[in-house]
């Protein structure tokens, strides 16, 4: 049994901390060179693979995140570690209706955009600085949205290093 809370335990920080690690990196590492292009179809063209990379990584780290955590605190014997669990596992699930209520609009301008430029649309004057501004947007909300798998790894390694997760 402890073996099994302990892999939980490994498991969930990992995949936590993997999740913050792809979410910061989006907006720290891959969105200054998306800005950096010229052309705004191909600040699009960019943002969409971005995009796609993340929508296939990011929810699967949050949800083993979440069900590890959840099953650790679960196990907890302590119930000051268990909240620390509880909330590590609580806030990759945030993430959630947090994009629904904040980044979605500005990821359907992005889409909307994308496909009107791959249906031959003309670029406008004015769409690389709405493109830009909307892009800027994208990548300061998802910094937003890195504080909540980082707080769940804070708890999280609070809750094992506390090592009175779980009894063995």
């Amino acid at each position: 049994m402890a073996s099994q809370i302990y892999a939980a335990q490994v498991l969930g920080l990992t995949a936590v901390t993997f999740h913050t690690s792809i979410q910061w990196s989006m907006s720290w590492l891959v969105m200054p060179s998306i800005l950096a292009a010229k052309d705004p179809k191909e600040k699009l063209n960019l943002w969409k693979a971005l995009y796609s990379r993340g929508a296939r990584t990011g929810p699967p780290a949050a949800l083993l995140a979440t069900g590890t955590l959840a099953y650790v605190s679960y196990l907890a014997t302590s119930p000051a570690t268990r909240r620390f669990y509880i909330i590590a596992a609580i806030m990759p699930a945030l993430i959630v209706p947090y994009t629904w209520l904040f980044i979605d609009s500005t990821n359907m301008f992005l889409h909307e955009r994308k496909t009107a430029f791959d249906n031959h649309e003309e670029v406008r004057p004015e769409d690389n600085r709405r493109i830009t501004d909307a892009l800027n947007k994208w990548r300061d909300l998802n910094y937003v949205r890195t504080f909540m798998p980082f707080v769940a790894t804070v708890m999280a390694v609070i809750g094992l290093t506390r090592n009175k997760a779980v009894s063995i």
